[in-house]
């Protein structure tokens, strides 16, 4: 559940952030969501010795950036990345499993998320390239 939660905070995030700063400030936050988000993955996870700790949220949020960074955002993308990039986080099929099991510290708890995120925003472009 604290990946749903995370996930639904990063796209609040998202409409937030396009709002008040257009495309170009989904961008700049994701420049500065990956390197916190690892240093802070790696923290955390250094403290409760556990591989990814579902206290640590930043992932989604960085997940849900890379889903919907440079997409037209409308109510139907927004809902859609959500939907792609939670079917891709919690099944994660090859490489994003690969990624999971082999990266470790902060690395390893971004890697998976960011990796969903982008297969999320693939789907996107060719569901964008498809649909009238």
């Amino acid at each position: 559940m604290p990946g749903t939660a995370g996930s639904a905070v990063g796209l609040l995030a998202v409409w937030g952030l396009e709002a008040l700063a257009g495309p170009w400030g989904l961008a700049a936050a994701l420049i500065i969501c990956i390197p916190l988000g690892v240093a802070a993955g790696s923290r955390v996870s250094e403290r409760l010795r556990r591989a990814d700790p579902s206290a640590v949220v930043i992932d989604e949020v960085c997940g849900m950036l890379v889903t919907l960074v440079a997409l037209p955002l409308t109510p139907l993308t927004a809902t859609a990345g959500f939907f792609l990039f939670r079917v891709f986080d919690i099944f994660k099929p090859f490489p994003i499993s690969w990624m999971q099991r082999h990266w470790h510290g902060g690395w390893g708890i971004m890697a998976d998320d960011l990796a969903a995120g982008l297969a999320a925003h693939l789907c996107l472009l060719g569901l964008l390239a498809w649909w009238p």
